[in-house]
């Protein structure tokens, strides 16, 4: 996870520990870029966004009833649209296998869809190969049309954790796209964002960082500077490096290499940053609400770099100004950018964040409306400082634990009502010393915004950080470098 886990030990409270696992850890760290990565849920509702609507056939019969097998599966009833495109084909395969080959394969692929959404894997694997057999005699290994059915079998393999199958058919998807649209078309961006989440499943890091590396160079290369989807894109892959830097320890007196590296990963998302703050002032002025985003991604990433801390509150006080003279804004708004404020502080021991907090909390009090958003932001402690990375990266695997076995440190620790921690206690873990020290130093310096009941912040025993570890693969070539001029 992106976080490690902080919550009441189960010795104490009952409460089970989720064990993060490398695939949700993927999941999190990508989802800051709502990125369809390989998760078998995920996956399930991704499936539909493959169906192909829009079919010619060379009869009205025809027509509809396919229409109506289409009804049932935009109702979600699956089983009754398997039913439906199984009739069909019952009646129309041979004729449509002659007359009208393209179309047949068509609905092969959405019959193979149906079949994955229903969890009928090796059934919708037959559809889907068949479908993809038939467009490819119709018309050639590199028609546009082989981009739903290789697709869908490439998020078939991923839900499986197939990484090594399902990356193949994503770079046949992106092989296709760049023979009909070129090497830097849009349509791929999907496909790059599954082979980062694939690559990051893999540990494959630097390949992973390469690929949102020309993510961006496609948008650079199509759309304008000023353009909605530029904005989006610089705020989400600056989001990813910013997340991909706080994956690698800010010591970098063990692993110069690494130091270096994880310095350019945030120097990468600041500037991303930089530059969307500065397009959305251009284009929509100064203090309109749009710039609130991307000055709250910018303070999140100089947070996790540590060395721009200060800078984070300059920021989180221009979101403040904004929102309170913005005519636009509700209670709500002004809340989140006092505690987003206050949170800063506290990072950076400045006297200020009690006043803020308690600001904030006066605005909710005696507003039953907002008791939840209470509860939300002060009912338990709320790690601020560090963030934590998710995992945190080996550079090889403890000789006493096995290829694919979870790397874990469990400790158990106090929140103060001033935010710091106290008694902490490594409790298990299979890493070396050295890790588990690491973990322990991380907890004693750590920022939280403490608990509040009733107006008073509170001291929070028994709480529990589950903080997982991987072993990175090395990049055979560069090891820790970008390469910012080839595609992947």
């Amino acid at each position: 996870m992106i976080q490690g886990l902080d919550m009441p030990y189960p010795g104490k409270q009952g409460l089970a520990v989720p064990i993060p696992t490398l695939r949700s850890v993927a999941r999190t760290l990508l989802i800051c870029l709502v990125l369809p990565i390989a998760h078998a849920q995920t996956e399930m509702k991704s499936y539909v966004n493959y169906l192909v609507k829009d079919i010619s056939f060379i009869d009205e019969a025809r027509e509809t009833q396919f229409a109506g097998a289409f009804t049932h599966i935009h109702n979600e009833a699956y089983a009754e649209a398997d039913d439906a495109l199984q009739a069909f084909l019952e009646l129309h395969e041979q004729p449509m296998k002659e007359e009208n080959p393209v179309a047949y394969a068509e609905v092969l692929t959405n019959l193979g869809i149906v079949k994955a959404l229903q969890n009928r894997v090796e059934e919708a694997h037959a559809a889907l190969n068949q479908s993809i057999r038939t467009f490819e005699a119709a018309e050639g290994p590199f028609t546009q049309r082989l981009i739903e059915p290789v697709m869908t079998k490439a998020l078939i393999h991923a839900s499986q954790d197939m990484y090594i199958e399902a990356e193949d058919l994503l770079r046949r998807v992106q092989h296709v796209i760049h023979r009909n649209a070129g090497v830097y078309s849009p349509r791929q961006v999907p496909v790059i964002d599954r082979i980062t989440g694939i690559k990051i499943q893999k540990g494959e890091m630097i390949e992973a960082d390469r690929a949102q590396k020309f993510k961006l160079k496609i948008h650079e290369h199509t759309y304008s500077r000023d353009s909605e989807k530029m904005i989006r894109a610089l705020q989400e892959i600056g989001t990813y490096f910013a997340h991909r830097g706080n994956m690698l320890p800010a010591q970098s007196w063990q692993s110069p290499e690494r130091g270096q590296y994880r310095n350019q990963l945030f120097d990468e998302a600041i500037s991303l940053y930089e530059e969307a703050i500065q397009i959305t002032e251009e284009k929509y002025g100064k203090n309109d609400l749009r710039v609130i985003e991307p000055l709250r991604g910018l303070a999140r990433a100089r947070l996790l770099q540590v060395t721009g801390r200060r800078h984070a509150e300059d920021a989180l006080e221009r979101v403040v100004q904004i929102v309170e003279e913005h005519p636009g804004t509700d209670l709500t708004d002004k809340v989140r950018a006092l505690v987003d404020l206050a949170d800063a502080y506290l990072i950076t021991d400045d006297a200020r964040a009690e006043e803020t907090y308690m600001t904030a909390w006066d605005l909710m009090a005696d507003r039953p409306e907002l008791s939840d958003l209470g509860n939300q932001l002060f009912g338990t402690p709320e790690r601020l400082y560090p963030r934590s990375p998710g995992v945190i990266v080996l550079d090889r695997r403890p000789f006493n634990t096995e290829e694919g076995e979870d790397l874990y440190v469990d400790a158990e620790y106090t929140v103060t009502a001033n935010g710091r921690v106290s008694d902490v206690n490594v409790v298990d873990g299979n890493v070396p010393n050295a890790e588990k020290r690491s973990v322990r130093n991380y907890l004693i310096h750590a920022r939280f915004r403490p608990r509040v009941v009733d107006g008073e912040f509170q001291d929070t025993t028994g709480l529990m950080l589950h903080q997982p570890f991987i072993v990175e693969k090395k990049d055979p070539v560069n090891d820790v470098t970008i390469s910012v001029d080839t595609g992947p």
